[in-house]
């Protein structure tokens, strides 16, 4: 009964394998009929703001080097971007 039920679910297992592995249907294109330009273009660019983003990094602790790199990196990607970064460690 064993064997039979093992062979079962292996069957089951392999139909399972070789169903997902069939190819997908492709698509038929469909031509999309043109349409006249827009008059005036979509807005796509968000207009600068004057407001300055800070983000705060709790460290675990500032004494390890390892930390104390990750500072380095949190304030240089900080001036890369654009963004005031405050760091602070656990006493």
């Amino acid at each position: 009964m064993n064997k039979l039920l093992n062979k079962a679910l292996l069957l089951v297992l392999v139909l399972a394998m070789v169903a997902g592995c069939a190819p997908a249907a492709t698509p038929t294109p469909t031509r999309v009929p043109p349409t006249a330009a827009p008059t005036t273009p979509p807005p796509t660019a968000v207009p600068p703001t004057e407001k300055r983003y800070v983000i705060k990094a709790i460290e675990k602790t500032l004494i390890n080097e390892h930390w104390q790199f990750m500072k380095d990196g949190y304030e240089f990607a900080g001036e890369r971007y654009g963004v005031d970064i405050e760091v602070g460690s656990v006493p």
